[in-house]
């Protein structure tokens, strides 16, 4: 596949930046009706393939913060904040409300879940879990992918281009379902993000060619 590029083991997975002085269990009660296209990037795969995920989301500022409380941690039952001194800088969250589960798969079924979300998790199915066999570390080239837009992802996609660029500087996603195969350059997300993104990583169980992991760097 003359888009893909075969390399190393990336090294920016062991410069994390995960130190803290404390974690809390919050309590927050809010309006979880309206699950907006950044509720969904989160919520989607706890709804529809792995129900005991816990979610941590960076929050570098006090603005992200906010938001992705009342966007995102108002639909889970339990929140903890990981506190760097009296800093808040990662939400932690799990048990995900039997509201917002059912939301997202009326949403799935309706076909009207966003369709950057929708091709990243909408593809229903257990989740790959962890490293399998022989794992390579595939880059693309981006030249090759032809790039689109999702305009009603796009206050979504700002959000969490700010607060993970400002973290480590990248993102591990684990897609639903996802094979290396030609036919993956017309993934929407994939077309989404190349625009977007410095580099992005596909991470293959060589023997499956099933991919466990997509890594965005900003």
């Amino acid at each position: 596949m003359n888009w893909l590029e075969i390399i190393k083991s990336p090294t920016y997975l062991s410069n994390s930046s995960s130190s803290y002085d404390s974690i809390r269990l919050i309590n927050y009660e809010g309006d979880n009706a309206n699950v907006t296209p950044l509720a969904q990037f989160f919520l989607a795969p706890v709804a529809l393939s792995e129900p005991d995920l816990v979610t941590p989301i960076p929050t570098p500022s006090s603005l992200s913060y906010n938001r992705f409380l009342e966007e995102i941690a108002v639909h889970f039952n339990k929140i903890k904040v990981v506190y760097s001194g009296e800093i808040p800088h990662t939400l932690m969250l799990s048990n995900l409300k039997d509201s917002s589960r059912l939301n997202i798969i009326g949403l799935h079924r309706r076909n009207e879940l966003n369709p950057v979300v929708s091709e990243l998790y909408g593809n229903l199915g257990l989740r790959p879990r962890g490293f399998m066999n022989k794992t390579i570390y595939m880059k693309l080239k981006k030249e090759y992918i032809p790039p689109v837009n999702v305009e009603q992802f796009d206050a979504a996609w700002n959000w969490l281009e700010s607060s993970y660029a400002q973290n480590d500087g990248y993102i591990c996603l684990t897609p639903t379902n996802w094979m290396l195969s030609e036919r993956l350059k017309e993934n929407i997300s994939l077309r989404y993000f190349v625009s977007r993104c410095k580099d992005i990583i596909l991470v293959v169980d060589e023997p499956t060619n099933s991919i466990i992991g997509l890594d965005l760097l900003f």
